[in-house]
């Protein structure tokens, strides 16, 4: 019963967030119907295709952990298969903190004994993701030093390196940083059963010290599909002109996105982007119209993307298997 208040509470909070946006916007919801109607076909399709290669390049990310921590897999989920469960774990991700929902996803098959466990995968998950949001991070610091020192059009190319490099060196000391910091926490507490377990996490840490350069890049090459996405529907909703704010206030959404304020942070991703928006000159109608869209466009790429996924398992007449066999 107190949970269930406690949602209701949450989703009414991000309902009243909505609402006071678009009357602040002085919107209808037919505006943002006719809005979203408007977008050109090549403009979605290219979102949809660039959201499948945000996709690809997550689930790749997560085999390579899964694969590499492993007991000597053989076989396993197939790349289509594990950009099926991420798909619907961004789907849950608008109730949800998106690396729970996708680790929940990702965990379905296990419940029907064809998969890793909600435990490995959610480990996992939070691993690989880890590596976004170090890129994001590093483009968030990159972004208010180019602010502050005004860079103009070339002058944001050392920031960019400043990104790529800042990154790589990061995600290279990863590893070390959470194999340390579980050793500590294991003499810490002290607890015999915890300590076998930090310890076994420790190997498995340990192990991924192979890959992290692989990692890295993928995250990076992931971050600019989603500047990519960004600037298309910009662009499909006529506001090309916010390109470069929306670039460089890419990073705090994302980072706020993070902390589960409310369900899926409905209401307060659309605040953020409002907000980063109108800063850089754009009206209130105009922002709260590309947040709520990015909203809308994004749920549905991400369902038309599911369907297609599906699709190909059912003509391709195959189930998932995610089965592992020891050598």
């Amino acid at each position: 019963m107190r949970q269930a208040f406690r949602i209701a509470t949450l989703v009414s909070i991000s309902t009243g967030l909505i609402y006071l946006l678009i009357s602040r916007a002085g919107l209808t919801w037919a505006d943002i119907v006719i809005s979203i109607h408007k977008i050109p076909g090549w403009a979605l399709a290219l979102f949809v295709a660039l959201s499948g290669a945000n996709l690809a390049l997550g689930a790749r990310k997560w085999l390579i952990v899964l694969r590499t921590t492993a007991p000597g897999p053989e076989s396993g989920p197939g790349l289509t298969e594990a950009m099926l469960t991420s798909a619907l774990g961004e789907l849950l991700g608008q109730v949800m903190p998106v690396q729970a929902g996708i680790a929940v996803a990702r965990s379905l098959a296990s419940h029907l004994n064809i998969g890793p466990s909600l435990r490995a995968n959610l480990g996992t998950t939070l691993y690989e993701q880890l590596f976004d949001l170090i890129v994001v991070g590093i483009a968030a610091v990159a972004g208010v030093l180019g602010l502050v020192l005004h860079a103009g059009a070339l002058g944001w190319v050392p920031f960019i390196l400043i990104w790529a490099l800042g990154s790589m060196v990061l995600s290279l000391k990863l590893p070390t940083m959470l194999a340390a910091q579980a050793y500590r926490v294991g003499r810490l507490l002290g607890k015999p059963g915890l300590i076998s377990e930090i310890q076994n996490t420790s190997r498995s840490v340990s192990a991924l010290s192979t890959v992290p350069a692989q990692l890295a890049v993928l995250s990076m090459v992931r971050y600019l599909t989603n500047l990519l996405r960004l600037v298309v529907l910009l662009g499909a909703l006529g506001m090309w002109s916010q390109a470069i704010p929306a670039m460089i206030g890419l990073p705090l959404v994302q980072i706020i996105g993070v902390v589960p304020v409310t369900p899926g942070n409905l209401g307060v991703t659309e605040w953020t982007w409002s907000a980063v928006l109108v800063s850089s000159g754009a009206t209130i109608g105009k922002a709260a119209l590309f947040a709520l869209a990015a909203r809308v466009v994004n749920v549905v790429a991400l369902s038309i993307l599911v369907l297609i996924f599906l699709g190909y398992q059912i003509v391709q007449g195959t189930t998932m298997n995610w089965s592992w066999r020891e050598k």
